[in-house]
């Protein structure tokens, strides 16, 4: 069985704000993430989320992505974690950022097919994480 990963990257600048991530570092326009033909399912989720603190406030949200189109049956949204800055001099912050791994067993409606990426963050805004998503498909 061929494993293939693909990531997109990119900051959540506002809360309650649906981000779409579509770049990848310095490739700033690799766009939707069109699968191989040969992807059955997408089997695991990576995640980092990071932020880059400036702000002399206490605040938090909790941050997921939305995994979705023509590749796709419908939208699926996986929670990623929550965020928390605790402030009392800008740039002395105790955030840390976080990876983690999600088993996923979304299979592909359509291989061959894009699917969208979308990072959003709900509660109050926490410094503009960023967020890098890598899928693992089979």
């Amino acid at each position: 069985m061929t494993t293939t990963s693909y990531a997109r990257e990119g900051p959540i600048t506002a809360a309650d704000t649906r981000t779409a991530l579509t770049t990848l570092g310095s490739q700033t326009a690799p766009g939707l993430i069109k699968t191989a033909s040969s992807d059955a399912r997408i089997s695991y989720l990576v995640a980092t989320v990071a932020s880059a603190t400036a702000t002399t406030t206490t605040d938090g949200g909790v941050v997921f992505v939305r995994i979705g189109g023509a590749a796709l049956d419908k939208e699926y949204v996986v929670m990623l974690g929550c965020r928390r800055n605790q402030m009392s001099t800008a740039g002395q912050n105790s955030d840390t950022g976080y990876n983690i791994v999600i088993p996923l067993p979304i299979p592909l409606k359509v291989p061959g097919e894009y699917i969208e990426l979308y990072a959003e963050m709900a509660g109050v805004e926490a410094s503009d994480p960023n967020v890098l998503v890598a899928l693992i498909c089979e």
